[in-house]
């Protein structure tokens, strides 16, 4: 079986998996998940009901993962370390200082009212060399009509399909986000899936078949580019008496 080195000390990954095939074709998202060390501190914020946390966590189940949001949703006790609550757009993540070796904030940028608590809070959070990833909806959101199949099952085709969404970020106020964090930015893209967008008749087919309306979502946000994401480092502590960089 054929195999490729991720980052130091984290063992092989099977290239040939289902869900790293789709992975390797999210240049950004590898970037950020395959260069983490080994069993890394993941702070996820915005968690939700951490469904998203159980599939990375079959690519890499080394990784010791945190959670933080509003309110705690059913399923999270048994895939997070750790969960805290907090109003993000106020309030402090309870959480020691420069504790995570990474940070994600997935789709819950869109929903905060004013980012300067939460950016002070991932500055403090974050180790010296950790990185950051967050991914939101773009202004191509705003075009992609709200189609009414399966509603019932929630999700979102057109950005105001969520009431609570408050404004699209573009791939700038991204970079701007993290720059605010004190962050360096390493990568900034909007996000398409190749080999998703290539088999998006399948999909869409069985989709239809099954009745699963996130299957039509998917391929509505990979064929418009429905989402943006950037990702940030930290940079290391400064040794003063040898000139050089040194990290938690």
């Amino acid at each position: 079986m054929i195999r490729a080195r991720c980052s130091p000390g984290a063992g092989t990954i099977n290239l040939f998996s289902p869900v790293n095939i789709v992975r390797f074709f999210s240049p950004a998202y590898g970037k950020f998940l395959f260069r983490l060390p080994e069993n890394a501190m993941l702070l996820d914020i915005g968690c939700g009901d951490c469904s998203s946390l159980a599939v990375m966590k079959r690519i890499r189940p080394d990784l010791k993962c945190f959670g933080v949001d509003l309110e705690e949703h059913g399923g999270c006790r048994d895939r997070l370390t750790e969960f805290r609550r907090a109003d993000l757009n106020r309030e402090r993540i309870a959480f020691d200082d420069s504790g995570f070796d990474a940070i994600r904030a997935c789709h819950i940028l869109e929903h905060l009212e004013k980012f300067d608590v939460l950016q002070a809070e991932i500055g403090r959070l974050l180790k010296p060399g950790g990185i950051v990833y967050v991914e939101a909806p773009n202004p191509n959101s705003l075009k992609v009509p709200s189609f009414s199949i399966f509603r019932r099952q929630g999700g979102a085709f057109n950005f105001h399909d969520d009431p609570s969404h408050v404004r699209p970020l573009t791939v700038e106020d991204l970079t701007g986000f993290l720059s605010g964090c004190g962050l360096e930015v390493l990568d900034a893209r909007v996000v398409r899936n190749p080999l998703k967008i290539l088999i998006s008749p399948a999909i869409l087919l069985v989709g239809m078949i099954l009745r699963k309306r996130s299957w039509l979502i998917d391929v509505a946000w990979q064929i418009s580019g429905w989402c943006s994401c950037a990702i940030g480092r930290k940079k290391d502590w400064p040794d003063h008496a040898s000139g050089r960089t040194r990290r938690d």
